[in-house]
């Protein structure tokens, strides 16, 4: 039988900037019974030694290249092989995957992603979801990222697109309506419930025109896509009237479940 609750163990900063929000998310999900934090790999491996210890989900944030050397790596994917394991990696170790070797491909996913990757590997924990190999590719793991789980439509609302680029403004309208929102055209942009604005890239100019539209549709709910955005552009963002930000490249989950909560964090 499945069990419905599991240990975490977290690794790694957990209190920078781009790092709180995954260490904030595992404290709320119902799914997790206890999270046992370490700053690295040596303290952990020795606290299992002494207390027989085993984790059922590994969650490292890696803040800059070679924080975790491949020899550590190895020794904790070794010692829990049982456990799920997710490198969350934060913008200095972009091109980790390129140029280091320590974390298996199929392991590492964005600090700003993270969110997605933990509740699929808690799904497969339950039971409720094929787990993804070691040894996965570059397309199994995109595919397993990018694998829809969660269809259930939102409530009758409408939505709208703002973006430069009409391939991107099509792609992001689908991912809507597939989520049960009506989309809006361009000239419905004030009246709808939630607007989509991609942000690419965020600068003052485009924060005040950002700010001057939150200010004159008070009433919609603003979620802005970001490329390759550091926590201080998110935070800029957020300041000139968006309710959320989400990177570029987000998954088609991502952006329903931040819609979901933007909206319903308006209507409480």
């Amino acid at each position: 039988m499945a069990r419905d609750k599991f240990d975490v163990l977290l690794i790694g900063e957990t209190s920078r900037s781009e790092m709180l929000g995954i260490a904030a998310m595992l404290d709320s999900d119902a799914a997790v019974a206890n999270v046992t934090s370490f700053v690295d790999i040596h303290a952990v491996l020795s606290h299992a030694d002494l207390n027989g210890w085993f984790p059922d989900l590994v969650v490292v944030c890696q803040s800059w290249p070679n924080e975790f050397v491949k020899a550590e790596v190895d020794d904790l994917i070794g010692r829990f092989p049982l456990a799920r394991v997710v490198c969350c990696f934060g913008v200095w170790c972009e091109s980790d995957g390129r140029n280091c070797d320590g974390w298996p491909n199929a392991l590492r996913v964005s600090a700003r992603t993270a969110r997605r990757r933990i509740c699929s590997e808690l799904q497969v924990l339950a039971d409720e979801r094929v787990p993804l190999p070691l040894t996965a590719s570059r397309d199994e793991t995109f595919e397993f990222d990018h694998t829809d789980l969660s269809r259930q439509p939102i409530e009758e609302l409408s939505a709208a697109v703002i973006s430069p680029d009409p391939a991107i403004q099509g792609y992001l309208e689908s991912a809507l309506k597939s989520s049960g929102l009506q989309i809006a055209d361009g000239h419905g942009t004030g009246a709808s419930d939630l607007v989509l604005w991609d942000i690419d890239p965020c600068n003052d100019e485009v924060c005040r025109e950002l700010r001057e539209f939150c200010r004159r549709v008070p009433n919609a709910t603003v979620v802005v896509m970001s490329g390759l955005s550091h926590p201080e552009d998110e935070n800029l963002i957020k300041s000139a009237g968006a309710h959320a930000v989400v990177p570029k490249l987000a998954t088609p989950e991502l952006l329903s479940q931040t819609a979901r909560s933007a909206l319903a964090a308006r209507r409480t």
